[in-house]
């Protein structure tokens, strides 16, 4: 891993930690995270995660630990899901 995947990591851990494993259980339990939660994710820049590569005129280039898009890649998506 280099420096962005680092931060990145970082920044996902903190996104989850507080915005979704508290809830864990009751959103299991319920079959369905709440809608907000995407926009929470996108908010954070977590989303680009879940999505791969996006197009920044689409969402920009907010991206969770304040990485750059041109230093994405793959392993970021495999830290998303390591994360999560």
């Amino acid at each position: 891993y280099n420096e962005s995947h680092l931060k990145f990591a970082k920044a996902c851990r903190a996104f989850f930690q507080k915005e979704v494993a508290p809830f864990a259980f009751e959103w299991d339990e319920s079959k369905k995270p709440p809608k907000e939660l995407a926009k929470k994710a996108f908010e954070a820049g977590i989303l680009p995660g879940a999505v791969g590569f996006w197009p920044t005129e689409y969402v920009g280039s907010n991206v969770a630990g304040g990485i750059s898009p041109k230093d994405w890649d793959q392993f970021h998506e495999i830290i998303f899901v390591d994360e999560l």
